[in-house]
């Protein structure tokens, strides 16, 4: 691949003209400029890749989770549909300069992660395989799949993997950023399920990480996020799993204290069979506030002991039922469909009943704000525990790159919103940050406060995810991105300049 980045150099000034020309024609579909590099870019993945090459204009198939995002205009998509090929791309974007993001699944509400803003979109979607080892205990999977395709090609040889609970989210952004999986009481988040990378590198070649190969490298891809280059490949750690009990309850709104009663003595839990988490939720088209929770347990045992102080708490309805992961998956994508505005917030604390109760407080006093200056809003507040055995797990093969150390059980909350209306934006942002700085002042004030973000919850334009890893892995992390990156093609002054950046 080194050897072919001057020719596609001297081939890019060939096709400059062309660029130029079709650039001229698309104008009026552009509210960004993508720069000559782009236009370049574009014009020679159009000649090299044909009809895996889209313009926005003919594009309208192309789709990502979040409006804001689908709004973002880039200067044209790829499909590459292997590793040579995304080699190829990388190296052509390079050789133009020309700035872009990465798709797996593009379930994220970060402007520019997914869905490049004025660069060249790379979309991964063709990269979808999921190959199931003779040994039955690993799995091969592209980037570009989806976590309940996996599910469904695994489930008849009652096997799974330890992955994403939405069934449309992509396996490549919650797989790098942490990954909380219905199944990680038993075996922890996915990226600690990870056994076996393939990546193209910033500089166009294609390397394996492993825990014997390329350990550091490895080492930075399980919680570093988009800074080492395109995943294209995981293997992933396969185990047995048969159906699940499990499902939602709603509740009144006066139920909630009981909820939280009920979900802190789960916290501290150590069943190897249950998943869940328990939630507060308005709903702006119907004007109804409700409780809610989820419960998951990884056999086919309907109401199971563990689950009998949280079972004390009466729903006004459920979804309680014996199915497989897939099925879950998707009762949760019904949940979150596509072609919202959305914002995600994360923050986490040791366990503690007043914390829980007095984010409730907050939420309520915010929607309360928002019935009037965010009247489409929908805002979610989730509290989800990460017990003992999921922080222990993250030593497992080396260590990931969180390094996230506690004696004790964690809460992980998590304030989802998503909404129509973009002039509700700045309102809806705002009460955001009001929530979050109420609750990590209450967090610190009871002594309960832990720095660490979850990545898959956080807005990278918001929120330094970084200062909450241990710091010698942050630095321990920039060193490897030096290593492999050493043009800063990954970095926020490179190319690929959206998400959570190191450098």
């Amino acid at each position: 691949m080194a050897a072919l980045l001057p020719a596609l150099a001297l081939r890019s000034l060939l096709v400059l003209p062309l660029a130029l020309l079709a650039r001229a024609a698309q104008a009026q579909f552009f509210a960004v400029s993508a720069g000559a590099g782009c236009d370049v870019a574009c014009a020679t993945l159009a000649i090299d890749f044909g009809s895996k090459l889209h313009y926005p204009q003919a594009d309208g198939n192309f789709t990502v989770w979040d409006a804001k995002q689908l709004a973002s205009h880039r200067a044209c998509r790829i499909e590459p549909a292997n590793s040579d090929e995304v080699a190829a791309v990388l190296g052509i974007l390079a050789s133009s300069w020309c700035k872009f993001a990465v798709k797996s699944g593009g379930h994220t509400s970060s402007r520019d992660a997914s869905n490049s803003v004025g660069g060249v979109t790379v979309d991964l979607k063709r990269i979808n395989q999921v190959e199931l080892a003779d040994s039955k205990t690993r799995t091969r999977v592209g980037t570009g799949a989806i976590w309940g395709d996996v599910y469904r090609i695994l489930e008849p040889y009652e096997l799974s993997v330890i992955g994403g609970r939405v069934d449309d989210v992509g396996v490549g952004g919650l797989a790098m950023g942490g990954g909380v999986s219905f199944l990680s009481a038993k075996y922890g988040w996915a990226l600690d399920n990870i056994l076996e990378y393939e990546v193209v590198l910033p500089n166009a070649t294609i390397v394996t990480a492993s825990e014997d190969t390329n350990p550091d490298l490895y080492f930075a891809l399980r919680g570093g996020g988009n800074n080492f280059g395109i995943v294209t490949h995981f293997t992933l750690n396969t185990v047995r799993q048969g159906k699940i009990y499990g499902g939602q309850k709603f509740y009144t709104p006066d139920k909630m204290d009981a909820l939280i009663d009920a979900s802190y003595d789960l916290t501290f839990s150590t069943s190897p069979d249950i998943g869940y988490w328990i939630g507060y939720i308005y709903m702006a088209d119907k004007n109804v506030t409700l409780a809610l929770s989820q419960e998951m347990y990884l056999q086919p045992e309907e109401k199971p002991l563990v689950y009998s102080t949280l079972d004390k708490v009466e729903p006004m309805g459920n979804t309680m039922r014996t199915s497989v992961m897939s099925d879950f998956s998707m009762e949760l994508k019904h949940g979150t469909p596509a072609g919202k505005r959305n914002y995600m917030a994360s923050m986490t604390f040791y366990p503690s009943k007043e914390q829980d109760r007095r984010m409730v407080q907050f939420f309520q006093e915010e929607i309360e704000i928002l019935k009037t200056q965010g009247k489409t809003a929908t805002p979610a507040l989730t509290f989800q525990p990460v017990p003992l055995s999921s922080i222990s797990n993250m030593k497992v093969r080396g260590g990931n790159a969180i390094g996230l150390e506690s004696s004790s059980p964690l809460t992980l909350a998590n304030v989802a919103t998503s909404w129509t209306d973009a002039e509700e934006d700045d309102a809806i942002y705002a009460s955001r940050e009001r929530f979050l700085a109420k609750s990590r002042a209450s967090a610190q004030e009871l002594g309960v406060f832990h720095k660490y973000i979850y990545m898959n919850y956080a807005d990278s334009e918001r929120d330094d995810v970084f200062s909450g890893y241990a710091e010698q892995n942050v630095e321990r992390l920039k060193e490897i991105q030096r290593s492999v990156d050493p043009e800063g093609v990954f970095t926020k002054d490179g190319l690929c300049t959206g998400y959570f950046k190191l450098i």
